[in-house]
């Protein structure tokens, strides 16, 4: 499963071919199934439909074999806004005439919603998937996790079961994310790295917290000879 924040759009992909689009327009959502079949949906904002539908596929998802979460960096999204000019995102749902009567009715007659700062959209989207993952009575069994984000946001593991988690994978513009990682013991790889930064992120845990982890790719700020021996050992 991967969930996609873009600054006018929200992406759910529950496998490689089947994906649920989100997409702004001014009164009201676009709704599409893969590539093709389109709905409309009036008199309601993109981003609450976005978090509803994220409600209701938590509810019934016990396990995820690969759990991602992807926020499209600014840059992109500047280069996407003067590429789709338009308000269906450069993609033309093929309504009949008569539909399309009826949203030219609704659009004269009704408000029309605000597109929300790129910000408003990754804070509402991870809120509702905390509050998802949060009010679950058994957490939530992710095998691997990949957070391609802005913000540190390591309190998610609080919301999983650690047991079952074996990859897990950073990609973060912030600080360096902190966490037991001796909770993790299970864990089999663990990467952690700075976005649009030839530097990584230095970690504050003591090296010795990461020997139960097959592979792991962090850096350090300064390392030790006594460390160096104990990596050597293991």
């Amino acid at each position: 499963m991967k969930v996609c924040v873009e600054s006018d759009a929200v992406f759910i992909y529950f496998n490689y071919s089947a994906k649920l689009s989100f997409l702004y327009q001014a009164n009201g959502c676009v709704i599409m199934k893969g590539d093709a079949h389109k709905t409309y949906v009036k008199n309601e904002d993109f981003l609450s439909v976005a978090c509803n539908h994220l409600r209701f596929c938590f509810r019934r998802i016990r396990t995820i074999i690969e759990f991602k979460i992807q926020h499209k960096d600014l840059e992109y999204q500047w280069e996407k806004y003067y590429e789709h000019e338009d308000d269906w995102y450069g993609l033309k749902p093929d309504f009949s005439f008569l539909k399309r009567i009826q949203l030219s009715i609704f659009v004269f007659m009704n408000f029309s919603f605000r597109l929300p700062p790129w910000e408003e959209i990754n804070a509402t989207i991870w809120e509702t998937i905390e509050e998802c993952l949060e009010s679950r009575i058994r957490p939530i069994q992710v095998k691997k996790l990949i957070l391609e984000i802005e913000d540190n946001r390591d309190h998610i593991l609080n919301f999983l079961d650690l047991k079952a988690l074996r990859e897990l994978i950073i990609d973060v513009s912030g600080r360096y994310p902190e966490f037991d990682v001796k909770r993790l013991k299970n864990l089999e790889r663990l990467s952690v790295c700075k976005r649009g930064c030839s530097e990584n992120p230095c970690i504050t845990n003591p090296i010795r917290d990461f020997f139960h982890i097959e592979s792991v790719v962090l850096s350090v700020e300064t390392i030790s000879d006594k460390e160096i021996l104990e990596i050597k050992k293991v």
